[in-house]
């Protein structure tokens, strides 16, 4: 025989696998090995989708480029597809494959997708090429859901590509997001899920069927999911006919029969403790679905793990004694998540001979062995499960007409059953277990818990994802109660200040859900702060506190007078959509009237019991508040913005519609004033307390505590405010015959809380303005407030509207009107406002540096102003000789700069940003016409200006912005050895001028 037909060789492949087809068929060039590349090639200059381009193996691994064309064919790797001679799958082959209708193909190619999922999501972010992991998942899950109607191989292959893009994928990336709702109909997809369940018409292995399992309980449990709401995913799983039925057959009845029958058997299905946590989770989610499952009797078909107990902990066989804890114990926690909702406790009653035998073998369980966490773990949990239960359970019978329904349990009942004693007697037993053992657990409780923790925790609470805010939340409760008993110690008690710290500190790392214990903290920061403490604090020497506050604010109540204002602040405010009108569009978004959402405390409460809707933390639990939805006024709730304190003054201002008046006390009867005074003196104590009251207190451990710059000045505005016609439909009026922002407390603590914010001129370092703690404007810090749909110019044009009309040159007032002119943040419309429209204002302006609130005079002096208009406004305002201060300062600087060459120089990017961008020197139209603005600016200062405003105008210098301070005048009129600046000066206007005009600079410029 020739060459031809040797072994291997492409004729003796299509001899032998395709003998009657023809040698030249096109059809078989793919086996010479030779044949040019098919299918689109990237035009000339566009490069290939990395992920597109690399080639997989049937296990998904990706197939190294010098590899492809080198593998031999017999592999299995060679195909139809483009690029026929070169070994491997795309990873849109794949996908098209997967879709293929000869069954065995497509379940191959479901198998390689999961494979090559499952390697991308173990792999760093760009190994292997596969920097497009989140859309290979979206791939992959939505071709296996499409082949989710089919039987045999494909439908196991598809169910487990199912499970490991949705499950797996989540353990690996848990910081990934998945929108259920826009891949596929969520009820269609539990019912073809119900359908593959049903128990006469299982054809699915044991592993497939727990799959589905764990993928139903990861749609209803995990945080990663985005849409539909957990709640909503809930009721469809509930309402789905047949689902929840065939899965507790499945998982706990069938399985339980026979497991207990022979538990050794290999081909039985062992019960899953997953089903039980499945339906834990459906409970999670509302009170709805938790009323639906006790309705249903789901929650009885778990008493059989509680009635029958596990054997002895001496067992042999100890991994069937593991899972019989597992089952108990999560069974256990069922119970305990209905009583959360008042629910279901009538079974302490229906099984109390069950629950009286349950208690002595929990008793059994303490003893040395049970801290061997490897053998152990699940008796670990059976018992902590029952003593939360217990605890759960006695909260119901505390005050029975609280559960659903009522008199479910009652504390008569408690005492008969001894649960008090059982519970010393567990407490005493694993206190002593734990004394004598080795075990790491010993020093639990010795240690407290590290600063730096709370101030780790607190700082980034808002960059945590909801998955991270999950496990944080038993820490938070940890630190709130460790906060209320702090004070209650005896002679171990911690003092005033330290407690107050603590308190405002534990404050910020509360998270949605502690809410009652935020209201209980909050108690004790408003009648911790006394007339009596103040005297204590007085006498140690902290006479910076508020020991200095008024009389008037004690003899009024003090500080509880806003303790309802911000107990309501603790929760979030909902929504009204705007849809149909009926609500003016400057309001915003008004606030929703139906029954707020309720997340239940981690540790339930008489009230919680009644008032929870739900346990599941929000996906929004950590969103930045002020969003497109956030009402005007609204924005608060946990976790706290670090301006919570200014809460109060937000009310005001929206008294019409904040929720707080709906639930004031019968006997509340205070003023605005009132209000105003308590909310400045605890914003005081906050700052004061964490920072010190000093710039240099601003440290990196309480800036997620103490409010920045911007927050203490948007703070001050509402004050002012409170005077504009926004509240002038109220129904919670001012009772003073004057403003309130004149009161002589009011104005004391807004100076205070200014003071450390006062800096130009300072050789202090101030406190940050903007960093990933702060906001950076007055335009960010207000967001939450304004909504999104008021802009922060539309608040300060009324600001600035008001203080001319009610301000008489008010100090504080008028300070709090420069922060929004600082050329480096804000926008020119701030400047051309009250430079133009508001310019008789000006003169009542004439705060020195000194006074500014702010941290750097370049802030208002860079870059240079470029603006035309507003240059002539400047000119303008200097000519009429009433600017004084520190604006003056800020419009001699900007008209300067607009004059002089060499001030012109060092800012050059005011004139020619792109330019200076890309490091070329200016053309020679740029020079022109910089030079004939110089001419006119000049001539309009010596045309309109005074004598005074012509010679600081002429004899202004500043050195380099970037390496010198700003000179403040009147050093910036001086000569200071800076150069022969001021004869270049008179050259420049005589080549230009003339004698004419170089005779009226020259005395100036010479002397």
């Amino acid at each position: 025989p020739g060459a031809d037909h040797e072994e291997g060789t492409p004729e003796d492949i299509r001899r032998r696998f395709f003998p009657n087809a023809d040698p030249n068929d096109p059809s078989l060039e793919w086996i010479k090995g030779n044949a040019p590349q098919s299918g689109p090639t990237p035009a000339k200059g566009e490069e290939e989708s990395p992920v597109k381009s690399i080639r997989y193996d049937l296990n998904g691994r990706p197939i190294p480029e010098e590899l492809r064309q080198s593998l031999p064919t017999h592999l299995g790797l060679h195909h139809h597809g483009d690029a026929q001679d070169e070994a491997g799958y795309t990873l849109d082959e794949l996908i098209m494959l997967g879709r293929s209708t000869v069954p065995a193909q497509r379940a191959s190619m479901l198998g390689t997708l999961g494979k090559l999922l499952s390697n991308a999501a173990s792999s760093p972010a760009g190994e292997d090429g596969a920097v497009e992991v989140e859309d290979i998942r979206t791939k992959v899950l939505v071709t296996a859901l499409e082949a989710l109607a089919e039987r045999g191989g494909v439908l196991i292959r598809a169910v487990d590509a199912l499970w490991i893009s949705a499950v797996d994928y989540a353990r690996k990336r848990p910081s990934s997001s998945l929108d259920i709702a826009n891949l596929v109909p969520l009820p269609a997809l539990l019912r073809q899920l119900a359908v593959h369940l049903l128990p006469s018409a299982q054809e699915l292995p044991p592993e497939s069927l727990t799959q589905i399992l764990e993928f139903i309980l990861f749609l209803v449990s995990s945080p990663t999911i985005q849409n539909p709401t957990p709640d909503q995913i809930g009721s469809e799983i509930l309402s789905t006919r047949d689902l929840i039925p065939s899965i507790l057959h499945t998982f706990v009845t069938s399985s339980t029969s026979s497991w207990t029958s022979s538990p050794s058997s290999s081909s039985s299905l062992p019960p899953n403790a997953d089903a039980i946590a499945l339906v834990d989770a459906l409970v999670r989610t509302s009170r709805t679905n938790a009323k639906t499952v006790v309705e249903n009797g789901i929650a009885d078909t778990f008493m059989m793990f509680v009635v029958v107990l596990p054997p002895s902990s001496n067992a042999d066989n100890t991994k069937d004694n593991n899972l019989a804890h597992e089952l108990l114990a999560r069974t256990l926690d069922l119970y305990a998540t209905l009583g959360q909702y008042g629910m279901y406790a009538i079974t302490a009653t229906t099984a109390a001979d069950g629950f009286t035998a349950l208690g002595k073998y929990v008793l059994d369980l303490i003893t040395p062995g049970l801290f061997d966490l490897a053998n152990q773990r699940n008796g670990w949990l059976a018992v902590t499960s029952y003593l939360k239960l217990l605890g759960v359970w006695m909260t119901c019978a505390i005050d029975p007409h609280k559960t659903t329904p009522p008199h479910e349990i009652l504390w008569s009942q408690v005492a008969g059953w001894d649960w008090v004693s059982q519970v010393f007697q567990l407490r005493q037993r694993l206190l002593r277990l734990l004394g004598d053992s080795k075990s790491p657990h010993t020093e639990v409780g010795k240690r407290p818990i590290p600063p730096t923790v709370r101030a780790a925790l607190a700082a980034g609470l808002r960059n945590f994802p909801t998955y991270q805010i999950l496990s944080l939340r038993p820490l938070s409760s940890l630190l709130a109660y460790a906060t209320l008993v702090a004070r209650r110690c005896g002679a171990q008690a911690m003092e005033l200040k330290d407690w107050l710290k603590l308190s405002f500190g534990t404050m910020t790392c509360l998270i949605e859900g502690d809410e009652d214990l935020g209201s209980r903290v909050l108690e004790g920061i408003t009648r911790s702060i006394t007339k009596d403490a103040a005297s204590e604090l007085t006498s140690s020497g902290d006479k910076w506190i508020f020991s200095d506050a008024s009389p008037e604010v004690w003899s009024q109540g003090g500080l509880p007078v806003i303790l309802p204002f911000l107990q309501t602040a603790l929760r979030r405010a909902h929504v009204k959509s705007q849809e149909g009108g009926g609500e003016d569009e400057d309001d915003g978004p008004g606030i929703d009237e139906s029954p707020p959402e309720i997340i239940a405390p981690l540790v339930p409460g008489r009230n919680s019991i009644q008032e929870a809707t739900t346990l599941c933390l929000p996906h929004s639990s950590t969103s930045p508040k002020g969003s497109s939805s956030t009402p005007r006024g609204g924005g608060y709730g946990l976790p706290l913005r670090r301006d919570w304190t200014f809460a109060p003054l937000d009310a005001l201002l929206h008294s019409s519609t904040a929720p707080v008046f709906k639930v004031l006390p019968s006997d509340w009867d205070h003023s605005e004033v009132d209000v105003v005074r308590a909310t400045l003196l605890l914003t005081r104590t906050l700052q004061d307390i964490v920072a010190g009251g000093t710039p240099s207190g601003f440290t990196s451990e309480v800036r997620a505590v103490a409010m920045s710059r911007e927050e203490v000045v948007f703070g001050c505005m509402k004050v002012f405010m409170l005077e504009h016609g926004q509240n002038s439909n109220s129904s919670f009026g001012n009772d003073s015959a004057t403003e309130v922002f004149r009161d002589a407390m009011i104005e004391r603590e807004m100076a205070r809380l200014l003071a450390p914010f006062r800096s130009l001129g300072r050789s202090t370092n101030p406190p940050p303005a903007a960093n990933r703690n702060f906001p950076s404007s007055l335009e960010r810090t207000a967001l939450p407030y304004l909504g999104a749909a008021t802009p922060f110019f539309q608040f300060y044009s009324d600001f600035l509207g008001l203080y001319d009309s009610v301000s008489f040159g008010h100090p504080t007032f008028g300070a709090l009107l420069i922060p929004p002119l600082a050329n480096s943040t804000y926008p020119i419309d701030y400047r051309k406002l009250l430079w133009g429209d508001y310019a008789h204002v000006l003169r009542h302006l004439a705060m020195e540096p000194t006074d500014i609130i702010g941290s750097d005079a370049k802030d208002w002096l860079y870059p240079v102003e470029s603006d035309g208009e507003l240059i002539g406004m400047y000119v303008k305002a200097l000519g009429n000789g009433r600017l004084r201060g520190f604006l003056r300062w800020v419009a001699v600087h900007h008209v300067a700069f607009n004059i002089w060459p060499d001030l012109q120089e060092q800012s050059l990017s005011s004139f020619d940003p792109k330019a200076k961008a890309i490091g070329a020197e200016p053309t020679e139209a740029s020079k022109q016409s910089r030079l004939m603005r110089s001419r006119k600016v000049l001539q309009a200062v010596l045309g309109n200006s005074n004598l005074s405003g012509v010679k600081e105008v002429v004899l202004y210098y500043q050195p380099k912005p970037n390496s010198n301070p700003a000179l403040p005048p009147p050093t910036c009129f001086e000569d200071n050895n800076s150069g022969d600046w001021r004869q270049q000066r008179l050259e420049w206007v005589l080549t230009w001028g003339g004698e004419a005009l170089g005779s009226r600079l020259q005395g100036l410029l010479s002397s």
